[in-house]
């Protein structure tokens, strides 16, 4: 028996251009859980032996694409395919497959008619149409691929995403990954312990494993994740006995983002129904947030230091709480400050060498920056930038308590280099 793929791409060799910016979008969501056949007959040893594995393939993947055209019919392996897709679809209670139209036929088979039916007319996207009515036009294939990139984010994952919450309607938890950090080089692979990621792959430079990808801005980058989140929420509402599970293995400003948005804590009890686990290189631990809110307990350890300039509003504060010490972290968010032109009239730094054991720790602590960091304002002008170095959690957290009467302006640290780059804010 085969590998079992979460989605297989079934279309002609002849609208390969098409098919190959469609893979790309479904590898780029599925990674190794995507199947698309990049062969054609004459490069198989033994076709025989392809179609049986094709069946295979098409009648255990969780869901299928059909990238239907006027070709479709004649390619070399799509009869096959379709036939393993229909017979898996007359036993299915809910459609998993999808059909792209991509050139506006009509002879559309009326076996496949009750299956999801997308319309995506590649000759509406010609880059200059000709009034003349000539057969050949030039298409805008950037267009194409934009219009394609919305039909996976915005139909395939989906629906997709709907039919895992569904499932989890009758269990206790539903788990989220939160992974925008990518491990350096080309050992990228996806966590399939999780019903789904929102991914950073697309946005992050694999080598690094943490900088935005060149012309990409943070703003865009927090756009797709807060998207994305919500409408995983939004369908998770209507259960609320369901925990939320939510795995951070993410940009430390992301994680504060989220906590911003969507961790308000001292809300109805519904709210609390959340566990957070992070993957970091300090620790791994699971918080699981009880139905009571903690004392909020925590002996002062901020210390004070004079800025780079004294008439600035602004202040520069550093969270560096984790269990082991690496480098001067002071120095550096000095150096950076200086090397940027970023002005400001006091530093105050939260250094302590800890292990984040439990949520109610993280709830004291994150009340704790927060008031600290609110008593550290110099007026109502200041902007706090905020360079954190810590866990995971204790910035979702901070994040869901942090209402500031100003700017929050949020940087990440960049281990390789021992700089910080500007990332978001709290707006």
């Amino acid at each position: 028996m085969g590998k079992k793929y979460e989605i297989a791409l079934s279309y002609a060799h002849k609208d390969q251009k098409v098919a190959d910016i469609l893979g790309k979008k479904l590898e780029m969501a599925f990674a190794d859980g995507f199947f698309m056949d990049g062969l054609r007959p004459e490069e198989l040893a033994s076709a025989e032996v392809f179609r049986e594995k094709l069946k295979d393939i098409f009648q255990r993947s969780d869901y299928a694409v059909i990238l239907y055209s006027k070709n479709y019919s004649e390619g070399d392996f799509t009869s096959v395919e379709r036939e393993q897709i229909l017979e898996k679809e007359q036993t299915a209670q809910k459609s998993h497959c999808f059909i792209i139209n991509i050139d506006d036929c009509r002879t559309i088979d009326e076996q496949m008619g009750g299956l999801t039916y997308i319309r995506l007319d590649i000759n509406d996207m010609a880059r200059n149409p000709d009034a003349s009515g000539a057969a050949e036009q030039e298409i805008d294939w950037k267009k194409v691929s934009e219009k394609i990139d919305g039909i996976v984010q915005n139909s395939i994952k989906k629906t997709i995403m709907l039919h895992t919450v569904e499932k989890k309607k009758d269990e206790p938890a539903y788990l989220l990954r939160v992974q925008t950090l990518c491990p350096i080089g080309n050992q990228f692979q996806w966590d399939r312990d999780y019903d789904w990621n929102i991914l950073g792959k697309a946005y992050i430079v694999e080598a690094d494993g943490r900088c935005l990808k060149e012309g990409m801005l943070w703003p865009s980058f927090w756009q797709y994740i807060d998207f994305e989140f919500e409408w995983i929420k939004g369908n998770l509402r209507a259960m609320p006995h369901v925990k939320r599970w939510i795995h951070l293995n993410c940009h430390l400003s992301v994680a504060y983002k989220l906590g911003q948005v969507y961790g308000d804590l001292r809300q109805a009890s519904g709210n609390r129904n959340l566990i957070l686990e992070s993957s970091n290189r300090d620790q791994n631990i699971k918080f699981v947030f009880q139905p009571t809110i903690p004392e909020e307990k925590v002996e002062d350890f901020c210390v004070e230091y004079a800025g780079n300039c004294e008439e600035s509003a602004d202040i520069a504060c550093i969270i560096s709480i984790k269990p082991n010490e690496q480098g001067n972290v002071l120095e550096t968010v000095r150096h950076f400050l200086d090397q940027n032109g970023k002005k400001c009239a006091k530093i105050c730094l939260f250094h302590k060498k800890m292990v984040l054991e439990d949520a109610d720790t993280l709830e004291c602590m994150a009340a704790y920056l927060r008031e600290k960091m609110m008593a550290c304002r110099t007026g109502t002008n200041c902007t706090i930038h905020l360079f954190p170095d810590t866990a995971a959690p204790l910035m979702f957290v901070l994040g869901a308590r942090s209402v500031f009467p100003g700017t929050v302006q949020l940087y990440e640290y960049i281990p390789r280099a021992d700089t910080y780059m500007e990332s978001l804010t709290n707006a």
